[in-house]
């Protein structure tokens, strides 16, 4: 999946508007769902030719998109984020608890 950052000259709406998907979908003559399929990297059996494709994309780095991860969370329903509350990291225990909780979870590739 590619990611999109947002540059200081394709903020062309004014500083406070985020582009939004609906946004690229409205200037590539579009459904939002397809611009959606695009972005999120969704391929397979999902039919988005490849050059409304390219111009999806075109158009998402020429407006500065960005994905609204607050937005994927509540859509998707969790976070990917894991949480470890530990009393102490200097000491070899919770050292190598972390330790060993990075590398499982590197492993799974998470």
């Amino acid at each position: 999946m590619q990611r999109y950052i947002i540059h200081e000259e394709a903020r062309d709406m004014g500083s406070d508007h985020r582009v939004t998907i609906k946004d690229i979908a409205q200037e590539a003559g579009c459904s939002f769902s397809a611009v959606a399929k695009v972005l999120n990297g969704v391929r397979g059996n999902v039919r988005v030719g490849p050059e409304l494709r390219a111009r999806v994309e075109a158009i998402a780095t020429k407006r500065g998109y960005a994905p609204n991860y607050g937005a994927q969370v509540l859509s998707r329903g969790r976070a990917d984020t894991i949480g470890l509350l530990l009393w102490n990291v200097r000491t070899a225990f919770w050292g190598q608890l972390l330790e060993g909780a990075y590398l499982r979870l590197r492993e799974s590739g998470q």
